[in-house]
Parts: structure tokens; C-alpha cells; sequence
């Protein structure tokens, strides 16, 4: 039986923890590592589930690493054959492991795997969608988008990132390329955009699997807002930055000069958009640009591994853009 590695991150989730690891315990597939990573909780959180729960593998740092620090901690001292990178405020349906693996093995080439996403609200399970439920595409201005295709089991860019589980052989495909599984310079934001990119290009695939679901918070890292205009400035700025690095870093030359219209224009229309209707998150736009010029030299050096080794057919990421 192949052994799959839970990595919970976790800060600040008293809320939502204990539940979260009860859904994970509760799977009705047995062999399962358990790695939670704290990012510098100070609410008491981990202290908690460390008293009931010892036997755990645990990560402590000392302060909030970001998403993709945390993960990659995680990862490298798991040993499972496949992985899930679980978020703190979600609870998984008991069958959610057992039915993603049987449907992953069937095809060595599926990096990841991820279902129906619904909405854990005043800690009741409801029937309703999550926002971000659905398989993902692209859109043009370079921005990730569901379909609202719910229903239909298909390959596609991205699934929810709060829960997907990964096949280790993939992450480590391009760790080999990369030299890292997520990019630690972005933090938190776009950084499961650009290993769904590193692995696309890889020849991996993603599929939307609707036999299997969990229940996720909207965003409750952030009090419930989960628009980017909502978000504090610290986080826009950081989303706006990732953007430009998942551009500069993942496009190839051939999809940048397909996209180069739906850029240019897009840029343009963010301008006035945000000036006039966000002044605020105008000001993280400005912020980000110049905070991307500082990482763009590093960045050009990790795009030379990426485009280099590019084993698809780039009229095959074509078909993930379905709109502007």
C-alpha cells in the first residue's frame, strides 16, 4: 500500500485546526503520514494539537515563512509516494484519499488530482460551492479562472490548491529542473500557479476528479475577504508581484508573443481600474512593479532551467487559455 503524506501548514488556525485534523484521521485510507508545519503561531494552536497528538511529525519555525517555504519543509522529509498539501480550514471527506489514489494510478502521468470544493461556513459542512470551486484554466491577461464545469471529470491547468494531492515523482521532476518544488521568492500567492506551469511543461497533467470533495473557508487566513481588493496591502502587492513572475518565468517566447495583445491591454486597463475604483490596491500596483524589478534578474536566471527543458507541445498549453 503506498504511503500518502499529509502536510498541514498551519498559522493562527485554532479555529479550524482540531476539525481539520480529525477529517484527516478520519480517512478511510490507513497508510498515512501525518506532517503539520507551523509558521510562527501565537495563538496556541499547535501547542494544542502537539499535546494531543505527539506521535505527529512537526515543523516549528519561529516566524510566518510563507505558504511556499512552509510546503517545501513539508516535502522534504516526507516520504510518501504521493502527497497532499492540506490548508489549515479544510475538512476532508472520509473517502477523499482512497478515491483520489485509485483514480491518480491509473495514470502515471497525472501530477495532480483534486475535486469538488464546498463551503465550511459556522462550522457546518454546506452543500454550496466554494468560489474557487471547479477545474482551472487561463485567462489570457494571465489570470487563473474556473470553467464552471462541475460536473465533468477532465484534464485542465489547476485544481484547488487548499487540497490537492500530488504525485511525489512529479515534484520531484522538477526539483530536477528547478532545483526547488514551490518557488520560495513568492512567498504566499501564484506560487501553486507556477509548479502547475513547471509540471505542465514537464508534460504532467492536472485533473479535475468531481468523485471526490472537502470543504474549505473562504479565506479564513483573512477574515473572510477573499477578493484581492478586499485583502490587505502587504498581500496585494505580493499577488500583483507573483503575476509578473509567473510571466516572466513560465510563459515560453512563442506563448508570450501569442498573449503579447491580452498583455499589453490588460496592463493598460489596470491602470485607470484600479485608480479610479481602488486607489488603495493602486498603490500595491505600483508597489509590486517596482519590488518585481528588484527579483527580475533572478528571475530571467530560473527561467533559463524552465525553457530549457520543455518536453510538450506548446499548442497543448494553448488549449488551457479560454478567455480574456
Amino acid at each position: 500500500m503506498d504511503k500518502v503524506s499529509v502536510i498541514l501548514l498551519n498559522w493562527n488556525g485554532l479555529k479550524y485546526l482540531e476539525k481539520c485534523v480529525e477529517s484527516v484521521l478520519n480517512q478511510s485510507y490507513e497508510n498515512i503520514e501525518f506532517i503539520i508545519v507551523d509558521n510562527g503561531s501565537t495563538d496556541g494552536s499547535i501547542l494544542k494539537i502537539q499535546k494531543k497528538y505527539p506521535s505527529f511529525k512537526y515543523i516549528i519555525n519561529k516566524e510566518n515563512l510563507g505558504f511556499a517555504k512552509g510546503m517545501n519543509q513539508g516535502i522534504e522529509i516526507s516520504n510518501g509516494e504521493y502527497i497532499l498539501l492540506l490548508n489549515l480550514d479544510v475538512f476532508l471527506d472520509p473517502n477523499y484519499v482512497i478515491e483520489g489514489l485509485n483514480r491518480i494510478k491509473k495514470d502515471e502521468k497525472i501530477g495532480f488530482i483534486g475535486g469538488l470544493e464546498y463551503i465550511w461556513k459556522d462550522n457546518t459542512l454546506t452543500d454550496r460551492l466554494h468560489i474557487s470551486c471547479g477545474p482551472m484554466y487561463l485567462r489570457k491577461r494571465m489570470q487563473v479562472t474556473s470553467n464552471n464545469n462541475f460536473n465533468d471529470e477532465q484534464v485542465c491547468f489547476g485544481i484547488t490548491g487548499s487540497f490537492p494531492i500530488v504525485r511525489k515523482k512529479m515534484l520531484d521532476d522538477i526539483f530536477s529542473v528547478s532545483g526547488y518544488y514551490f518557488d520560495e521568492d513568492f512567498e504566499t500567492g501564484w506560487e501553486d500557479t507556477d509548479m502547475r506551469f513547471r509540471a505542465f511543461l514537464r508534460g504532467w497533467k492536472t485533473l479535475y476528479y468531481p468523485k471526490i470533495h472537502a470543504w474549505h473557508v473562504l479565506s479564513a487566513s483573512d477574515e473572510g475577504k477573499y477578493r484581492l481588493t478586499q485583502k490587505n496591502s502587504k498581500y496585494q502587492v505580493r499577488i500583483f508581484r507573483n503575476r509578473y513572475f509567473v510571466i516572466l518565468k513560465d510563459l515560453p517566447v512563442e506563448i508570450k508573443r501569442w498573449l503579447r495583445i491580452y498583455l499589453l491591454l490588460a496592463e493598460i486597463l489596470m491602470v485607470p481600474y484600479y485608480l479610479f475604483l481602488y486607489p488603495r490596491s493602486f498603490l500595491s500596483l505600483i508597489s509590486a512593479k517596482k519590488e518585481y524589478k528588484n527579483y527580475k534578474k533572478s528571475m530571467i536566471e530560473k527561467r533559463k532551467n524552465i525553457q530549457k527543458n520543455i518536453l510538450i507541445n506548446l499548442d497543448e498549453l494553448k488549449k488551457m487559455f479560454i478567455e480574456f
